[in-house]
């Protein structure tokens, strides 16, 4: 039963499949073609591109066609295949087709094409080879382009086009004749004449095909009437034709040489001028520079501010054309004005307000006298919708403010106009209301030879020039913001960042107006507060003197006013032994406990470090010393390990007179405290007997920089001895100051002095320079050198430069290394627990010593250094403080002291000498000692050059 239900119903599909109709079948069609003759091409492996490949697609659309196409190495071997049914079709083979017999052409031309003369350039002889192809091109006018162009010629025929173009190149021939198809790519195109028109050819005995064909070539061209142009335009003039001149039109142009040209729609993007460089741009001017290199002339553009102006240059021959007006020949007329070709279309656009519809009678803003006023404006609407006005500017803005509902303009100008009216509450239609084609107008009162050539011109250009320059140009108002473009067009945006933006600059001047503050307090700060102690410093004591001065005398008008001036005796002990934020750390705490005293009226930081002024006040002199000396037991102290230390501060004190005197009074407690250093005293009240010190003191400050110009300063020499033979194995250098005003000067008047205002750095490079000088001297003389010792401040420590100026010195006398030895004080190595300051100062000796310069560690014992300095430094040698030598001859402790250091320095490998020698005993006790070299009275007090030299003479037997 189920197999009978199939049967039936396979039956009954069948029958109406029968009954549907049968799609007709498409039917392959095969094309043959010529590849390289710019017709039809295939540029990439399957696909293929030209006018007559489209041509054809088109075309097997209305035959129900599926093209095949065939390539064929020229055209004789297409017609070959035609020949032998090998190909269907045959399109666009030029020249005579009576050689083809036994095809038929069709009814419809698929193109035409005018013949080119292509001649190479700067040819020698004007008798010329022109290569032509054998297909029977109808070329009858070539004799009269020979005539035209004065030459002569012979014809040389080739059966291969590719063959014509390899012997053209080689330069066998001077040039050749062939449809154009496409421009050269080299040469110049002399002439172009006698059109060639392009058929379809079918064999004669296929009647139903050639029928067929010539039907759908009737379709095609009722439904694609304007194919031929197109695809020319698209393919032929894609890149431009050639520019083709006649001798006359040459000759014009090199006689007239120089034109003027008006303009018509002067508005961006078309022309305008630059306002920086006052030059004229846009897409008319970019034209106009092309008409110049093209024909090689030069072109003035006059400006024409309305139509009517643009008429009174025409009439009166100060123009030769206009470089932008309708193509409209009656239009034109009355201007005097002939049109060329158009180069360019131009859609006019509705601008309305946004947000108001057109109402059923709109009112439209025009320009009385332009083309489309005339031609469309006025045929759409009634006198009395249109309101006339002076410019688009003025369009513009009556749409914008209500006075009219539209105005139209060309597309490509509205975001400039919008921009320069400011509407920005204007919008653009998407659809034209108008196209127009806009040309060359060209006088007519002109050569007539201007208008060929301008003509010619416009063909030669590339259809889409102008187009790109308009793209070109319209980039520009993309990024032309204002303002009022932002609130027209993002409102709330705009209100937002105007918002931010004023949050921003009152923000701005806040934090500037905070910085300023901070900084004014920073500077302050700076100004009155030492930073290293957090306190008050002398300049903020000296500005508020005045204020604690009368508070203080009118609690107690009789009592007296003290500065003190509370220092460590011995800071650089106390440096080596604790750090210094310890100590700084300790003395802020004692300007705190004193500033609690009900003696004390005020402290403050001290000129130099680890240093106390303090504004006091007592009854009688003998208070004010006394509550020194109990602020001093009671505060001067530090822990350490849970014991108390003694920081054996000292005291300066002076009275001070009025409120004027606080510097001058800090002064004399500073001295007076001096005076004390070293000693078991620790409070020491100022006297007039010091005056002459602190006179004697600012004396030598004041003169030390003239005195070393001068010449006052004086190198002395001290003998260093063998204490067993009395021979000199050495000198130390030492300096003397000869005044010519305080007179004679010994070191330690002025050298505390000099060691404390940082003079004795340049003071020690000029000591070094002249012990340099003479030991280069000695060299130089074939004489004996010893070596002598110059003494080094701590403070080149720290000197800027202080490496560099010493390896400068040592290479500028070129002395034998050891020459020139370096006495370096314990005291330098203050910090010497301190890794950074222990680095540098390792780094900076050992730089010296490879240098070439001695290393003698100077005063050893007499100080706290520790004994680690002879592991770290690259020592020469060692001399010992004279102060252990004293001690030793008292005391058998200080004796196995003194005998110890100096075999410890000579195990080390080190020279060790004793300076201080003033007695035959203290020499007999080195000898037993094991040191063999000394330094003192004894032997020989410090002398000038020339007595130490005669010194020398007398115990080496020079």
């Amino acid at each position: 039963m189920g197999r009978n239900l199939r049967a039936v119903f396979a039956l009954l599909l069948a029958f109406f499949l029968c009954l549907i109709p049968k799609a007709e079948a498409t039917e392959n069609l095969r094309v043959g073609y010529v590849p390289g003759t710019g017709f039809l091409e295939e540029d990439s492996p399957g696909h293929l591109i030209g006018s007559g490949f489209e041509y054809m697609e088109f075309l097997a659309g209305f035959g129900n066609w599926n093209m095949v196409y065939i390539p064929c190495v020229n055209w004789w071997e297409a017609v070959d295949k035609l020949s032998k049914n090998e190909i269907d079709i045959l399109p666009g083979m030029p020249g005579d087709y009576s050689t083809v017999p036994f095809a038929k052409r069709t009814d419809h031309v698929v193109a035409r094409f005018p013949m080119e003369l292509v001649l190479h350039e700067n040819l020698a002889s004007r008798h010329l080879r022109i290569g032509v192809l054998d297909y029977g091109y109808p070329i009858p006018n070539l004799p009269a382009v020979a005539l035209e162009n004065a030459f002569t010629y012979e014809l040389v025929t080739f059966h291969d086009y590719a063959d014509l173009k390899i012997h053209y190149t080689a330069r066998q021939l001077d040039g050749y004749v062939a449809p154009m198809l496409r421009t050269p790519d080299e040469g110049r195109v002399v002439a172009l004449f006698d059109r060639v028109s392009y058929r379809l050819l079918i064999r004669t005995d296929r009647p139903d095909l050639y029928n067929k064909v010539n039907d759908a070539m009737d379709q095609l061209l009722m439904n694609q009437p304007n194919i031929r142009n197109r695809l020319r335009d698209k393919y032929d003039r894609s890149q431009g034709l050639p520019l083709v001149l006649e001798p006359d039109e040459k000759a014009f142009l090199q006689q007239k040489k120089h034109f003027r040209a008006a303009v018509y729609m002067p508005h961006k993007p078309f022309l305008y001028k630059d306002e920086e460089s006052g030059e004229w741009q846009g897409v008319t001017a970019v034209l106009l520079e092309q008409l110049e290199k093209d024909l090689d002339i030069e072109i003035e553009i006059v400006e024409g501010d309305s139509l009517e102006n643009l008429k009174r240059l025409v009439a009166r021959g100060t123009v030769d054309f206009v470089a932008d007006v309708p193509c409209d020949f009656s239009w034109l007329k009355e201007l005097g004005l002939s049109p060329t070709q158009s180069f360019r279309t131009i859609d006019y656009t509705p601008i309305i307000r946004k947000g108001f519809p057109l109402p059923q009678n709109p009112k439209v803003a025009v320009i009385e006298e332009i083309f489309p006023t005339q031609i469309s404006v006025k045929e759409n609407y009634s006198p009395n919708q249109i309101i006339y006005c002076h410019s688009m500017e003025e369009c513009f803005r009556a749409v914008s403010n209500g006075r009219a509902d539209v105005t139209y303009a060309p597309r490509s100008v509205v975001p400039y106009l919008m921009e320069g009216s400011f509407t920005y509450n204007l919008e653009a239609l998407t659809e034209s209301f108008y196209r127009e084609n806009i040309s060359l107008g060209v006088s007519t009162q002109a050569d007539p030879r201007l208008w060929r050539i301008l003509d010619k011109e416009i063909t030669h250009l590339p259809p889409n020039f102008t187009q790109n320059v308009v793209l070109q140009e319209g980039t520009e108002i993309a990024y032309s913001f204002s303002p009022r473009w932002m609130i027209y067009h993002y409102p709330l945006l705009t209100t937002v960042g105007l918002f931010v933006i004023m949050g921003l600059i009152i923000g701005v001047m806040y934090y500037r107006y905070y910085m300023r503050r901070r900084h004014m307090m920073a500077i302050q700060q700076m100004a009155y507060m030492d930073n290293r102690y957090q306190l008050p410093n002398m300049l903020w004591l000296e500005q508020e003197i005045k204020g604690i001065w009368e508070e203080a005398t009118r609690q107690e008008p009789d009592s007296h006013i003290y500065v003190a001036v509370f220092d460590l005796s011995s800071r650089d002990s106390m440096l080596e032994l604790y750090s210094r934020h310890s100590l700084d750390k300790r003395l802020r705490e004692t300007a705190m406990h004193l500033q609690e005293e009900d003696w004390v009226l005020q402290t403050a930081a001290g000129i130099n470090t680890l240093q106390l002024v303090a504004v006091c006040q007592a009854a009688t002199m003998e208070e004010m010393v006394s509550n020194a000396a109990e602020a001093v037991n009671h505060y001067g102290y530090i822990e350490h390990d849970s014991a108390r230390i003694s920081l054996h501060i000292k005291v300066g004190l002076c009275e001070m007179k009025s409120d004027t005197m606080l510097l001058m009074s800090e002064e004399k407690a500073d001295m007076a405290c001096r005076k004390i250093m070293g000693t078991m005293d620790i409070v020491k009240l100022y006297d007039e007997k010091m005056d002459k010190y602190l006179h004697l003191e600012q004396h030598i400050e004041s003169s030390m920089g003239q005195a070393l110009a001068d010449g006052e300063f004086a190198v002395w020499y001290q003998a260093q001895y063998d204490i067993m033979t009395r021979r000199i194995v050495g000198a130390e250098s030492l300096i003397r100051w000869q005044s010519k005003e305080m007179g004679f000067l010994s070191p330690d008047k002025f050298m505390p002095s000099l060691e404390m205002n940082g003079f004795i750095i340049p003071l020690d490079h000029f000591v070094l320079k002249q012990v340099m000088m003479v030991q280069k001297h000695r060299l130089t003389n074939g004489q004996e050198l010893l070596p002598i010792s110059v003494n080094q401040s701590r403070l080149h420590i720290t000197e800027d430069g202080y490496l560099r100026r010493m390896k400068d010195l040592i290479e500028k006398y070129q002395l034998p290394p050891g020459t020139i030895q370096l006495e370096i004080p314990e005291s330098m190595f203050a910090n010497f627990n301190q890794k950074s300051y222990r680095d540098h100062a390792v780094f900076l000796m050992d730089s010296l010593h490879k240098a070439g310069y001695g290393i003698i560690l100077d005063n050893f014992g007499g100080g706290a250094a520790s004994l680690t300095l002879l592991d770290y430094l690259p020592l020469d040698g060692i001399k010992i403080s004279a102060s252990i030598l004293y001690a030793a001859q008292n005391s058998d402790g200080m004796k196995e002291v003194l005998s110890s250091m100096i075999v410890l320095g000579q195990k080390l490998g080190l020279n060790v000498m004793v300076g201080g020698i003033e007695t035959v005993e203290q020499e007999q006790m080195l000898l037993s000692m094991g040191c063999h070299t000394g330094q003192g009275f004894l032997n020989s007090r410090p002398v000038p050059k020339a007595k130490f030299i005669e010194l020398l003479k007398e115990r080496n037997g020079e």
